[in-house]
């Protein structure tokens, strides 16, 4: 056993500098932990030698505890902290080569190269136990991103797995066909994309028949990519909200554009100084392609309305009469309703069923919103496969239209006995009862890929913008599927990349 590595099992770093806690302790008092000097470098005799005094049964305590620690090289473990380090706290992978950097760690140094490297062999190293872990049949979120000249396209897998959701990342790269000169064409880029998925499901050895759905946003290219593929499209909830919202707001667009306007006056360095001597409140302008942005600006306004001062004629022309007052409080009113709905969606924990109910609650309050949220709405691309998920969650019987909507998740049939019945009695009673897989797992949204864009654009920083899109897509695959890796499978790449050198030097 490794002195090191045992240690690290039964202590930890305390709060106080240079000592150390044992857990072990700590579970038997927590009021006074045992805690131990132990400076960096100094080896780790002083911790060993409580470990032998008082926990002198630590060999069985490690061996109940299921732990391989012991079995894992210190250099293994020193590489597993820098990724993960580096990895989850979106870090510059060159900061390890900073020699200031590497004095503040309390890691063993590491050069940058390797660390690449490694990171490289981990990634390649959960792609081979994804291509035998995921299942024959599974559906793809997917979303773009445009950064820079680039545009980038995400892959999730989506699959049931213990009755639960699983998503993890299969690719993020950039499309080599798409020409940002040419986005009327949408076809061109449904093909695009469509080779892309091909490409992906043929990297982790699966047919083009794998994949049974899609889920994105309602644009033209996704209608597009689905109908090209021959697979249903579950349009972005999200999406269609954004859609009916924005055209819920038209008629108030003269008046929220005054208050934008007035935003926009009071974030001048003049009229910012005045009211930054009655409140640390500060204004907040709209952006127009989101319409959470006004709600946030909305709310903003009705707190430094009373800190305004009317009598500056700058912000007279901008501050909204008594009428308008009430109007945009009445709009706030309404705007609060659409933000808990748009809340709900993004939890995890919502399935088509539960988007459809709060649909059809917004049509009830908002009649104008059917055109986009409505069961039949014509911007969405599969509405019988919708609908059809909505009945198998809710256990209801499906329509012809909607079981040949779901055969790819069909089970089996049963029927009626005719029970000694005449034939028309047959035909008036008999029934048809399929069973289906559980799809409660499908999500209504593609807000998971919304999520990991907003990820990827704190590591694609302003001052990070020739980071490649080989370097940033094992960054993020990492990021996005930490559930995947762990010290262990570190040590098995570890392993496996020695007896390669090895057998080339033989």
């Amino acid at each position: 056993m490794n002195k090191e590595s045992i240690c690290r099992h039964f202590f930890k770093v305390s709060d106080k500098e240079h000592y150390w806690d044992c857990k072990f302790c700590s579970e038997e008092n927590e009021d006074s932990p045992k805690s131990l000097k132990q400076r960096k470098g100094t080896g780790w005799s002083n911790l060993f030698s409580h470990i032998v005094s008082v926990h002198k049964d630590f060999e069985e305590i490690m061996k109940e505890k299921r732990t391989l620690s012991f079995a894992v090289p210190a250099k293994v473990k020193t590489m597993f902290s820098w990724i993960e380090l580096m990895v989850m706290k979106n870090l510059p992978l060159s900061l390890v080569d900073d020699e200031l950097f590497r004095r503040a760690s309390c890691y063993d140094s590491v050069s940058s190269n390797s660390l690449k490297k490694y990171m490289e062999l981990l990634c390649r190293k959960i792609e081979s136990e994804m291509c035998s872990r995921l299942p024959t049949k599974f559906g793809i979120i997917f979303d773009g991103w445009c950064e820079g000249n680039d545009h980038y396209v995400a892959l999730f897998a989506c699959y049931d797995e213990d009755g639960k959701g699983v998503f993890p990342l299969l690719a993020f790269q950039p499309i080599p066909d798409y020409d940002a000169s040419n986005e009327e064409d949408y076809q061109v880029t449904a093909a695009a994309h469509k080779e892309f998925i091909v490409s992906t499901l043929e990297f982790y050895q699966r047919s083009p028949e794998t994949l049974t759905f899609l889920v994105g946003d309602n644009c033209n290219t996704n209608k597009a990519l689905a109908t090209q593929y021959g697979v249903p499209l579950v349009g972005c909830g999200s999406h269609r909200l954004n859609l009916a919202v924005k055209r819920f707001l038209e008629p108030n667009e003269p008046i929220l554009k005054k208050i934008n306007e007035l935003m926009t006056k009071l974030s001048t360095i003049k009229q910012a100084v005045k009211l930054r001597r009655s409140t640390n409140l500060q204004p907040i302008k709209r952006n127009v392609t989101r319409w959470s942005s006004t709600f946030t600006m909305l709310k903003r306004f009705f707190e430094l309305e009373e800190h305004l001062d009317t009598r500056d004629t700058e912000l007279t022309a901008h501050i909204p009469t008594r009428r308008e007052d009430r109007e945009l409080r009445n709009v706030l009113l309404d705007l609060k309703v659409f933000e808990s709905v748009s809340k709900k969606l993004q939890q995890e924990a919502v399935d088509l069923l539960v988007q459809r109910k709060l649909f059809d609650a917004l049509i009830l309050k908002y009649p104008q919103t059917i055109e986009f949220l409505g069961p039949a709405s014509r911007i969405i691309h599969s509405p019988m496969f919708e609908s059809g998920i909505c009945k198998i969650i809710e256990n209801k019987e499906l329509n012809v239209d909607e079981e040949q909507a779901m055969l790819p998740f069909k089970t089996h049939m049963i029927t009626n006995d005719d029970n000694g019945e005449s034939f028309a009695e047959q035909v008036l009673k008999k029934q048809r009862i399929f069973q289906y897989q559980d799809l409660s797992f499908i999500p209504p949204t593609s807000n998971h890929a919304e999520r990991f864009f907003s990820a990827a654009s704190f590591v694609m920083t302003d001052l990070r913008k020739s980071t490649l899109p080989k370097n940033l897509e094992m960054i993020m695959f990492l990021k996005f599927n930490r559930k995947w890796w762990d010290v262990k499978l570190l040590a098995t790449v570890f392993n496996e990349e020695r007896q390669k050198l090895c057998t080339e030097k033989d």
